[in-house]
């Protein structure tokens, strides 16, 4: 009970905080760069886009890959925030409370974001699209219609090693799963290193997986990208363009992230009772 009511105090202020007008500003730029052109694209051709299919496109490209993850990192730049204040609470909750508490919090954030960014890319497409479990003529056939566009980034917006493979329904699943999973194993990386003292360090080291995972998986085919979490991130890596054969399976990228958000979670609440706050405030 504690745990929650402190995850509920952490979670109301964490959405009503000043650096969330950042998320409008990160949809407008989303619109821009990519949903306008893919409406414009449809209205040329004279056909209707699944209102689902800019949300897929956001979360399988590369590159928002290493855009999107950074601005949750920014929105929870304080995470897990200590402070005066806070230490009085955990002192009341106890050390193992307040660290469950953290995990809850990060989870909602974690939800949070990303049913806010379906919201937000999906919005503007709702008068121009429909709902149903099947690719748009859009998607299928626009290079067959604009073959000119073949190497630009709208083209890429929905690869053909997706919308070969599964259906949008299930395409959006993943998509939101995978990157749900991904956003916690970051966070759970600034926790670690914040409890131990180190706040910035998890935020260099977390933004530096994101980085460095999102440059190896523009690489395409080099093998090395499967140890970072970016490639376990996004669907379409998962899949060859044209064949049922799998560069990585799906369940295997799961047990991926099941495996390190266990571990982490393990490590957080082992050295729970180790954790010196006072010297974390004056550090910070």
């Amino acid at each position: 009970m504690k745990a929650m009511k402190l995850m509920q105090s952490e979670y109301r202020g964490w959405l009503f905080h000043s650096r969330m007008i950042l998320l409008p500003c990160v949809f407008i730029m989303i619109y821009t760069m990519i949903t306008a052109n893919f409406m414009k694209c449809a209205g040329q051709m004279q056909a209707p886009i699944n209102i689902v299919e800019p949300f897929v496109g956001v979360c399988n490209s590369p590159t928002f890959l290493g855009f999107i993850p950074i601005v949750f990192l920014v929105l929870i730049a304080d995470f897990p925030r200590i402070d005066q204040n806070m230490i009085f609470k955990i002192c009341r909750a106890g050390r193992k409370k307040w660290i469950v508490s953290q995990l809850l919090f990060l989870l909602c954030a974690d939800l949070s974001f990303v049913v806010l960014l379906f919201v937000g890319v999906t919005l503007p497409v709702l008068k121009q699209g429909f709902l149903y479990n099947g690719w748009s003529d859009v998607v299928t056939e626009m290079l067959k219609t604009f073959p000119e566009l073949k190497n630009s980034s709208l083209a890429q917006f929905i690869p053909a090693n997706l919308y070969y493979q599964m259906l949008p329904y299930r395409a959006v699943l993943y998509s939101a799963g995978f990157l749900i999973l991904y956003l916690y194993l970051l966070g759970l990386l600034m926790l670690l290193c914040k409890i131990h003292g180190r706040g910035a360090l998890g935020v260099v080291v977390s933004g530096g997986l994101v980085i460095a995972g999102s440059g190896f998986v523009h690489l395409q085919k080099i093998a090395i990208k499967w140890l970072f979490p970016a490639a376990h991130g996004i669907v379409q890596t998962h899949y060859s363009t044209y064949y049922r054969r799998m560069d990585c399976t799906l369940q295997t990228s799961f047990l991926y992230f099941a495996l390190l958000i266990g571990i982490c979670i393990l490590a957080a609440l082992r050295y729970a009772k180790k954790i010196d706050y006072i010297d974390i405030v004056q550090m910070e």
